[in-house]
């Protein structure tokens, strides 16, 4: 146990000291940025510069498309491949540090003609003018806002509603022209549950990953390891009720006790860290899954996986070892030889 505990302050200690020069490098290379430009701190916006609830999006999904190609047109971004040398810095904004020296901006923004709008690491929203960088509104979410910004005309007799994930592990819905929130939903319960990716939005429907960082309390060895599982699920964009939600690895059991005498579970783990990519043609959902953390190994880590949006089940998974070009083709055997009895929701059978 002392050596356990002495490894670790150890590796505290060296990441403290690669912070430090790391902050020194940013600090120094911020200051001949903001030389010349307007640095902004939180400045409302005049009365007479109001949010336009219409103005048309310019970006509002983390990968630009439901195939997350990123790709941006040229038409929204409103500039060539040739301006890209002579862009120069116009404002910044001053983020306060959630600790002392420290501030990051995790959260891809979502944009339209006239508003910008990002989650922070203290768990504030901004809506901020594209034009001048003064602040619209913002929102205090409990925790950090890593995921990326979502936003979209979902009905044309409702708002312009905006989306994003939290280390919580909540999806919130705000009204994006005034802040105020319409729903919050928690994703999963476990402690160490959060959601670092973009929701992406179909239609009025959400589909959200959920990931963990049980994988770091799992270091410990009086942690009764693990009992977290990935998922996917989908959520209505309108309401924040969950539709269905499918587990990456089966419900964990107790699989026996280590050294010191504390009871372990498993399977658990293969969190889904990234963005779902949607396939219209193919009424597909593609996934990918992080490493199990503890024994029994399941089936659905390490794995690009494909999900049937309606009625939520897994075509195939394909381990990343193996070669991409040349996926499983799907079949209802192979659907019905992977899918759990928990994949299930109340109500509705599985396929057989």
């Amino acid at each position: 146990m002392k050596d356990y505990f002495k490894a670790v302050q150890r590796f505290r200690i060296r990441m403290h000291k690669a912070n430090q020069m790391h902050c020194k490098k940013l600090l120094l290379s911020s200051l001949f940025l903001l030389i010349g430009s307007q640095v902004l701190h939180a400045k409302s916006c005049p009365e007479n510069d109001t949010l336009d609830p219409t103005s048309k999006i310019h970006s509002n999904l983390w990968g630009s498309t439901l195939n997350n190609n990123r790709f941006q047109p040229g038409e929204n971004a409103g500039i060539r491949a040739a301006d890209v040398p002579r862009l120069k810095l116009k404002w910044a904004y001053y983020l306060p540090p959630r600790f002392p020296g420290t501030s990051e901006l995790r959260s891809q923004p979502a944009v339209t003609e006239d508003t910008l709008y990002l989650g922070t690491q203290d768990g504030t929203v901004y809506a901020l003018d594209t034009e001048s960088g003064c602040t619209r509104w913002t929102y205090k979410n409990d925790i950090q806002v890593r995921s990326g910004i979502i936003l979209s005309d979902i009905d044309s007799n409702g708002p312009r509603m905006l989306f994003f994930g939290d280390d919580d592990g909540f999806v919130t819905a705000l009204n994006a022209t005034s802040g105020k929130r319409l729903w919050k939903t928690e994703m999963d319960p476990h402690p160490n549950a959060l959601i670092t990716a973009a929701p992406t939005l179909y239609k009025d429907q959400l589909y959200v990953s959920v990931s963990s960082l049980e994988v770091i309390t799992a270091m410990n060895p009086l942690y009764n390891c693990c009992t977290f599982r990935g998922s996917v699920a989908r959520v209505d964009a309108r309401t924040g009720k969950i539709a269905w939600q499918t587990y990456t690895t089966p419900k964990s059991e107790e699989t026996g006790k280590n050294k010191l005498g504390v009871q372990m579970w498993g399977p658990s783990g293969a969190p889904v860290w990234n963005t779902p990519s949607i396939d219209i043609k193919r009424n597909a959902l593609y996934v990918g899954t992080g490493e199990n953390y503890s024994t029994p190994a399941s089936k659905k880590m390490d794995l690009i996986s494909t999900l049937v949006p309606t009625p939520y089940y897994l075509i195939w998974p394909m381990a990343v070892m193996s070669a991409i070009s040349t996926p499983p083709t799907p079949t209802t055997n192979s659907a019905s030889s992977i899918l759990s009895r928990h994949d299930a929701l109340p109500g509705r059978k599985a396929p057989a």
